[in-house]
């Protein structure tokens, strides 16, 4: 069953995708599709926004932001 937010993808676009077998993610969009789709990520309300809609994909939530881990020791300078 699909939310009418998923409709866009379906109805206006035909994107490939790979399937596995992970619970880590829902759904994993390449920089190739996001290209195509026109897609803006903004990473500071942790939205994907969707060309000529007004329509917002939220990810990221906060328990799965803790799951992405930096060295500290290489990114001093940064």
């Amino acid at each position: 069953i699909f939310s009418p937010m998923h409709q866009p993808f379906l109805n206006v676009y035909t994107i490939s995708g790979l399937f596995t077998d992970d619970a880590g993610f829902d759904v994993c969009l390449g920089l190739q599709t996001l290209l195509e789709l026109k897609c803006c990520v903004d990473l500071n309300s942790r939205a994907l926004r969707l060309h000529r809609s007004e329509q917002e994909l939220p990810f990221l939530d906060p328990a799965a932001c803790s799951q992405c881990h930096h060295h500290d020791n290489n990114n001093k300078n940064m």
